[in-house]
């Protein structure tokens, strides 16, 4: 564990740009972990349908949207998306580029890591695809401190949410487009642009 967050501080400084890629897609998997945590703590609760809610009061902001999942009890539920997902941190710190990174993406949403974790994990795999291995740029300012802003997301978005339920109950849907689709989208093709111009002042 120590040698991979070693290796993960490490891999930022040398290359920013995939670090930054690895920092987004972190982000993406927390949300799923908390997906899975949210599922096993329901025990052996069953779902009729192909949409479940990770937390059990349906009326609560975090659970606003559901995951989809193949299975039907919360508890086989969280147990696959849970131990997907640390398995899927593992290969990507290693192996950023493997195949298997899209294998275990499509995986973890289907058996209930929700919308959010793949919509961010796939854009960052996309991304990856279309930017070369050989090349390392200086981070852009304002991706980084989007970034920022997006990791203190993780806590703050359920401090907001215990501090104000009704509020963030009812802006739901503009926070998943702002925090999970604008933001991560909006650092991809920062750091993208970043790298177009470092690579004209080269020339």
């Amino acid at each position: 564990m120590i040698k991979m967050v070693c290796k993960i501080i490490s891999s930022y400084h040398n290359d920013r740009f995939l670090g930054s890629h690895r920092a987004l897609l972190y982000y993406a998997h927390i949300i799923a972990v908390i997906h899975g945590i949210g599922f096993i703590l329901q025990g052996n609760t069953t779902f009729d349908a192909f949409l479940k809610y990770a937390i059990m009061n349906q009326d609560a902001w975090h659970s606003g949207l559901p995951a989809l999942s193949v299975f039907n009890m919360a508890l086989v539920i969280g147990i696959f998306t849970t131990a997907l997902t640390i398995l899927s941190v593992y290969i990507f710190t290693i192996y950023p580029r493997s195949a298997w990174n899209w294998l275990l993406t499509l995986l973890i949403f289907l058996f209930g890591g929700g919308f959010v974790f793949f919509f961010i994990s796939t854009m960052v795999h996309i991304s990856l695809m279309i930017g070369k291995k050989d090349q390392r740029i200086k981070q852009s300012l304002f991706a980084e401190i989007l970034l920022i802003g997006l990791l203190n997301w993780v806590w703050a978005s359920w401090l907001f949410g215990w501090m104000f339920p009704d509020v963030m109950k009812r802006m739901s849907m503009v926070l998943f487009i702002l925090f999970d689709i604008t933001i991560p989208f909006t650092i991809l093709f920062s750091l993208h642009i970043s790298r177009s111009r470092d690579k004209v002042s080269k020339k």
